[in-house]
């Protein structure tokens, strides 16, 4: 019995969903600075998410429920379509243009990748004004994510070429303290 009414249940959202999807994509889009793309992740995203849904099996119940969670996402994409290109711009700035360690297009990825997790963890801090502004705060948590990156790569690099100089083997990689221990408790969770 129970699982039938949790078929029922889930039947029913799914109807709430698809009925209330133009609601939704509106919703999305009431921020000018998103784009049908943005909207779409927002939509998708919201359909992974109704499970989650305990209220009444209401029209409009349920949109109060998305517009309740599509409040932080609505925020996060604005916030990305109007600062991607400063957080870009700093990245590519504080990084150069040099190969020297990695690819860069994919360093230069995966650090605005890092830029936004925080964003995200953070953005009820990021929309309390501050006496800059927020291109500036992402821009700055940008080139001080550069920073730690680089400066991990020349203590690296000194280390690898420290053991040349003292004749030692050189292995393909040779990882900190810090990370071997990161590693250790990584292989424990998995056995």
């Amino acid at each position: 019995m129970a699982d039938t009414d949790t078929l029922a249940k889930e039947r029913e959202l799914r109807n709430l969903y698809f009925a209330s999807f133009g609601f939704i994509t509106d919703a999305a889009l009431d921020d000018k600075r998103l784009t049908q793309e943005d909207a779409k992740f927002i939509t998708d995203g919201v359909a992974q998410h109704l499970s989650r849904y305990d209220g009444a099996l209401t029209e409009d119940g349920f949109e109060r429920w998305v517009l309740d969670i599509i409040k932080p996402a609505v925020a996060f994409y604005g916030l990305k379509r109007e600062c991607g290109p400063y957080v870009r711009a700093a990245i590519r700035r504080k990084l150069g243009y040099s190969d020297q360690f990695d690819d860069y297009r994919a360093v230069a990825e995966e650090l605005e990748s890092e830029v936004w997790i925080w964003a995200l963890l953070h953005l009820e801090e990021l929309a309390i004004p501050g006496t800059a502004s927020l291109r500036t705060r992402l821009y700055k948590r940008a080139q001080w994510m550069v920073r730690a990156y680089l400066k991990k790569q020349y203590i690296r690099f000194n280390m690898i070429s420290q053991f040349a100089s003292d004749g030692r083997t050189i292995c393909v990689e040779h990882l900190s303290a810090k990370e071997l221990a990161s590693m250790r408790a990584d292989a424990m969770e998995t056995e």
